[in-house]
């Protein structure tokens, strides 16, 4: 039996409160950072992220944090979280390779979506 949409609910209100930066990594994401994008001019750094209320199971966040990425690097992941560098709360893989980086890259206006699991 899967959760319903209250509980889904309650646990991503729950990362939310927690879930304040948004962050990107080159790979899987490790423990202190390891694979976040860094360097450029002007700099890559973790963006403030907003998030609106869980609804139906699903958290929206409710900003569009613009990055700089320096040319050469390419996104892999998107990761929330706080913003001490460590490993993100919630990550997401892009598909098709990643993005690559050459300037300002705006983060996809999507969300978290608790799925039920066997």
């Amino acid at each position: 039996m899967g959760m319903n949409d209250t509980a889904k609910d309650l646990m991503l209100n729950a990362l939310r409160a927690v879930a304040g930066f948004a962050s990107l990594y080159e790979n899987v994401p490790t423990a202190a950072g390891a694979t976040e994008i860094s360097g450029g001019t002007p700099a890559y750094a973790r963006k403030a992220i907003t998030w609106n209320v869980s609804a139906e199971g699903i958290l929206a966040h409710s900003n569009q944090p613009v990055f700089d990425v320096p040319a050469g690097k390419t996104v892999r992941y998107v990761g929330s979280g706080r913003s001490l560098p460590e490993e993100p709360i919630m990550v997401h893989r892009l598909h098709r390779g990643g993005i690559r980086g050459a300037g300002a890259v705006r983060s996809h206006r999507g969300g978290h979506r608790v799925m039920d699991s066997v």
